[in-house]
């Protein structure tokens, strides 16, 4: 969808002006995620990027109308943005700020639910078709971030929509939350 949307003229790379179309690439990556808890009984949630040192990753502070305040991460690189990237003051040229918030790969709400976007190790797609709501993985991450207080609850959200890959890779979540209950979520 955002792919589309910018493919229509509404928004150019500032890399590269003369193209209306967003390129998405794809670093050679891997991640891993943890959750334990404190000998308090604290969860505590750790997450790292296995990237090339100059990935350009963006913090997304969001506090959505209806819904719960959040903290997440998104690799600006899937858009061709390079590390050290900063906002111009100019609407069109910092839209891909924006878009950062529906391409999440990781991230921790006000009720404390934390999940991470990890890739599987394999290029299998994902394509539920069940006549459900479809989402990509990075955009089902947003709205488990905004809607989920409790990993019962994500597993919810999740079973209410056809999932889709991003990136082309297949993906699965891990998803854990401040009673420090945990879980891997794939699909096959």
């Amino acid at each position: 969808y955002l792919g589309e949307a910018f493919e229509k003229g509404k928004w150019t790379s500032p890399k590269n002006a003369e193209d209306s179309k967003i390129k998405i690439t794809v670093p050679d990556f891997g991640c891993s995620s943890i959750v334990a808890k404190t000998e308090n009984g604290h969860a505590i949630f750790g997450r790292n990027y296995d990237w090339a040192k100059d990935s350009a990753i963006m913090i997304v502070h969001t506090k959505p109308d209806n819904g719960y305040e959040s903290i997440s991460t998104s690799s600006m690189e899937f858009f061709g943005v390079q590390k050290g990237w900063e906002p111009t003051g100019n609407f069109r040229e910092d839209l891909i700020a924006l878009v950062s918030i529906y391409v999440a790969l990781d991230g921790m709400n006000e009720k404390g639910l934390y999940v991470a976007n990890l890739v599987a190790g394999d290029q299998e797609k994902i394509a539920q078709d069940t006549g459900k709501t479809a989402l990509t993985a990075t955009t089902a991450l947003r709205v488990l971030l905004d809607k989920a207080a409790t990993v019962d609850e994500a597993i919810a959200l999740l079973e209410s929509f056809d999932m889709h890959s991003s990136i082309g890779f297949a993906h699965h979540f891990a998803i854990a939350d401040a009673q420090g209950k945990a879980v891997a979520v794939e699909w096959v």
